[in-house]
């Protein structure tokens, strides 16, 4: 059940809904026969996020450099969809340029 809230929230992720929230709520049905679990997935949808700018501020030598350094490596650019994973690879797509301390 984990699995399938990581991957509706991972849709929801690439629509750009940042913050959508799911909930698997087990729902008891009583039968004679056999006792059911039916698995209800609440979701809270959010808005869609959009991203606006993309401001790189660097101190000390050949700033030009790095700043274009750090745009060729992003996956995501001004007016994408704000999706999770894409941010997340650009966080580590900078930690192992090995360009930063």
């Amino acid at each position: 059940i984990a699995k399938d809230v990581e991957t509706i929230k991972t849709k929801y992720g690439e629509q750009g809904r940042l913050h959508a929230r799911v909930d698997a709520v087990p729902v008891w049905t009583d039968d004679e026969d056999a006792s059911v679990v039916d698995i209800v997935f609440k979701i809270d949808e959010d808005k869609v996020y959009r991203i606006r700018n993309f401001d790189v501020h660097i101190a000390g030598d050949h700033p030009h450099t790095k700043t274009n350094l750090i745009r060729n490596l992003s996956p995501i650019q001004p007016g994408d969809l704000a999706d999770p994973k894409k941010i997340h690879l650009l966080k580590r797509r900078l930690e192992g340029s090995q360009y930063f301390e």
